[in-house]
């Protein structure tokens, strides 16, 4: 019960996430033929404090109460208070520090964006608890609808505010839409509510866990929007701009996976804590599927970034090529960081996972600041570079825990990333013979692709790609006994 429970979970997981993702992804791509790099960029430095407010409003309590054995109402009362306190405060600051941040940039329009970001964040917090709870019980149909819902209504706002000339106004409509229809919707489909006496001290032992988490979170923050403030101010709006469309577009399918890792791996991990065993055979179960699907993504956007960008964007968006396929290379490890980062959760230790987070911000940050003496392009050469230092840091730490070490991890995903370089490699052998224009080009060039690499797969018996298989309607259906 539990295992079919567990596999419903994974699907419902993976649908909502993935149609999430893509439908964000397609308003994306209609609003970069409609609105210039610089509105994209500048729109960027607000989401410095959109990411900022998240972290210290959930307080790690999410994953507090997700990780827990036993979770009472009065504890998630207690979360839900504390969530709505701290978003008001900064919902108070994010407002007051607008002018500076707009005089800081030299972008005006940033203080009304900031004050719309202000009265965003409550409402955003309002479904933290909710939210954890539906997670918590692997309801994950439930978070699809709501997330789906929120996604397609603020998507259409958005791009509709867009076509009618308001801008780069058309981000914030969007983002509000999100969270009000999101929130919405997680209260009616959770069944909880508050108790009408909240008792703060009750989240006490949450804390403990949460706030270690939470620090480990704000951190990561400081280090993945250190990039943007750099460009912001040292290269200006429009090459924020390119960068960020790059960082998206790589981002993409490597947040899928890693959402979905996050999602599903640490309640069922943390029920098979004392299973050292399982553990190591879920870690590689984990891992081998979502290399199977990462790894061939991230060498298409590595080998053709101009063909995917000038179809996808435009031409006007060309200077982010270079920029897409060095993030690409670093994107292949990504989805590896999300199943060691929840294995270490699994098991409690917190403490353990801010230590590793401090140690690789560290490292992180000089590599960034090593980088910026190089433009744009040396910071994403040195957020690369750190990608790949990361995994080993993150991977030495976990597979201590459970005897599954970092090169016997990549041991075992070496037949995956043998069959993406003969892929890349045919690839690039066969883009110069076609003949035709860059959107056919690309079409086809993406159906070798999948057809060599998944072929290969299942001819060889790569990896994961039977178990990949048996997770799709089409393996349930040929797993069905005869009669069945």
């Amino acid at each position: 019960m539990r295992q079919n429970k567990t596999v419903s979970a994974g699907i419902w997981s993976g649908l909502d996430l993935s149609a999430r993702f893509i439908i964000q992804f397609i308003v994306s791509i209609v609003l970069a033929r409609i609105l210039s790099p610089a509105e994209f960029g500048i729109y960027a430095l607000t989401l410095i404090f959109v990411a900022l407010s998240q972290v210290l409003v959930d307080g790690g309590f999410s994953t507090a109460i997700i990780q827990a054995e036993e979770i009472s109402d009065e504890e998630m009362t207690s979360v839900f208070w504390y969530n709505l306190i701290i978003s008001i405060i900064l919902s108070a600051f994010i407002a007051m520090v607008a002018p500076a941040v707009a005089r800081l940039f030299g972008y005006p329009i940033l203080t009304p964006l900031l004050y719309g970001t202000a009265v965003i964040v409550p409402f955003s917090a309002l479904a933290t608890v909710p939210a954890a709870k539906i997670q918590r019980e692997l309801r994950f149909d439930r978070v699809a609808k709501a997330g789906l819902s929120a996604s397609i209504i603020s998507g259409v706002i958005a791009v509709v505010a867009a076509m009618n000339g308001a801008g780069i106004w058309s981000f914030t409509f969007q983002a509000a839409a999100y969270a009000v229809v999101n929130t919405g919707l997680i209260w009616l489909l959770a069944g909880w509510r508050p108790l009408r006496s909240p008792h703060l001290r009750a989240a006490r032992r949450l804390a403990s866990f949460g706030s270690l988490v939470a620090l480990s979170g704000l951190l990561d923050v400081v280090y993945v929007q250190g990039s943007t403030l750099i460009i912001g101010k040292l290269y200006g709006a429009k090459e924020l701009g390119f960068y960020n469309r790059a960082q998206n577009l790589q981002s993409l399918p490597a947040s899928i996976l890693s959402a979905i890792v996050t999602r599903v791996a640490l309640p069922i991990f943390s029920s098979k804590f004392n299973d050292k065993t399982a553990l190591r055979r879920g870690t590689r179960l984990a891992q081998g599927v979502v290399m199977l699907i990462n790894l061939p993504l991230m060498a298409m956007l590595a080998t053709v970034p101009d063909l995917i960008i000038n179809v996808l964007y435009g031409a006007k968006w060309l200077p982010a090529a270079p920029i897409l396929t060095i993030l690409a290379i670093g994107g292949v490890l990504f989805p590896l960081h999300a199943v060691n980062l929840q294995l270490i959760l699994s098991q409690g230790r917190s403490d353990l996972y801010l230590k590793v987070e401090i140690a690789k911000k560290f490292i992180g940050v000089l590599f960034l600041g090593i980088g910026s003496f190089f433009g744009v392009t040396g910071l994403a050469l040195g957020q690369t570079a750190f990608v790949f230092l990361a995994f080993f840091l993150n991977a030495g730490v976990a597979g201590r825990m459970i005897d599954y070490r970092p090169f016997r991890q990549l041991r075992d995903l070496g037949g995956t990333i043998a069959i993406t370089l003969l892929m890349a490699g045919i690839v690039l052998l066969v883009r110069p013979l076609l003949p035709f224009g860059n959107f056919w080009k690309l079409v086809t060039l993406s159906i070798i692709a999948g057809v060599s690499f998944a072929g290969t797969a299942f001819l060889l018996r790569i990896g994961a790609t039977y178990e990949l298989l048996q997770m799709t309607p089409l393996g349930r259906f040929l797993k069905q006994p005869e009669g069945g």
